[in-house]
C-alpha cells in the first residue's frame, strides 16, 4: 500500500512541475524592440553612433577620470 501511495504522489509531483514549468514558458515578458529612424538632409551630414544599453566605454576620458 506504501508503494501504491508514494507512486501516485510521484506522478502527482512530477505532472505538476510539468504544467508549472509549461506555465512558466508561456508567461514570459516579451522583449520590446525600439526602431528609431534617422532622415538626413542633403545640407547637413549627421553622424549617429548607435551604443548598446549597458555599454561602458572604458577608452573615454570620462571613464578615465572616475
Amino acid at each position: 500500500m506504501k508503494k501504491a501511495i508514494r507512486a501516485i504522489a510521484t506522478i502527482t509531483a512530477i505532472g505538476i512541475m510539468m504544467i508549472l514549468s509549461y506555465w512558466l514558458g508561456t508567461t514570459q515578458a516579451e522583449t520590446i524592440t525600439e526602431i528609431q529612424t534617422v532622415t538626413e538632409t542633403m545640407e547637413t551630414e549627421k553622424i549617429v553612433e548607435v551604443v548598446p544599453d549597458g555599454y561602458i566605454d572604458s577608452e573615454s576620458t570620462d571613464f578615465q577620470e572616475n
